[in-house]
């Protein structure tokens, strides 16, 4: 199903979207196999292609961020500043930030 460019195909897409979802019980199946496929993952491959903190849920890049370690430094940053969390990194030895 393709949208499209205007809004009445959109919106059409839209409704089989739906449609689909409605008459389907399960959106997610077999979630019990995709956890433990997840987990016979080895803890080398995510050292290999995540950042330094080996966080894979997101990453910020603000302009001027070129790098995956500064792309999770932002992250968690801004998570940090959307709870009014304030946190004193370095001398609470959370992490050392280069």
């Amino acid at each position: 199903m393709e949208a499209g460019g205007n809004v009445e195909k959109q919106h059409e897409y839209k409704q089989k979207m739906v449609k689909i979802f409605r008459e389907n019980e399960k959106i997610a199946e077999s979630t019990e196999e995709a956890k433990e496929q997840h987990y016979e993952v080895p803890t080398e491959f995510f050292k290999l292609s995540l950042g330094r903190w080996l966080k894979y849920s997101s990453c910020y890049w603000p302009k001027g961020c070129d790098n995956l370690d500064d792309a999770e430094i932002a992250i968690l940053e801004k998570l940090c500043e959307r709870a009014e969390v304030q946190l004193l990194m370095e001398n609470k030895g959370l992490f050392t930030v280069d």
